[in-house]
């Protein structure tokens, strides 16, 4: 990854998009959905495989709007300077 390497994202962190100029509070922090990954598609279902998923972050945006990023694209956008991150009391 980067920078984003060491940040951890939490409830209040403020986003500012450096393009639009708009604002976002991190609200919660949700598992989207999980599954169970293998090399081999015949594997049972109760395998001990690893379970993965994504991690989506809801965001309240002021101008008001509410959406759902998935923890890797915030990660991406602040590396790549789209947004700034505030951290919650700082």
């Amino acid at each position: 990854m980067g920078e984003t390497d060491n940040i951890v994202l939490c409830a209040g962190d403020i986003l500012y998009d450096t393009i639009t100029g708009d604002i976002a509070i991190l609200l919660t922090r949700e598992k989207q959905w999980s599954y169970k990954w293998s090399y081999y598609a015949q594997e049972s279902e109760d395998s001990e495989e690893e379970e993965h998923g994504i991690w989506v972050w809801k965001l309240f945006w002021v101008p008001p709007d509410r959406n759902k990023y998935t923890e890797e694209s915030i990660f991406r956008m602040v590396e790549a300077g789209r947004l700034i991150l505030y951290k919650a009391g700082q």
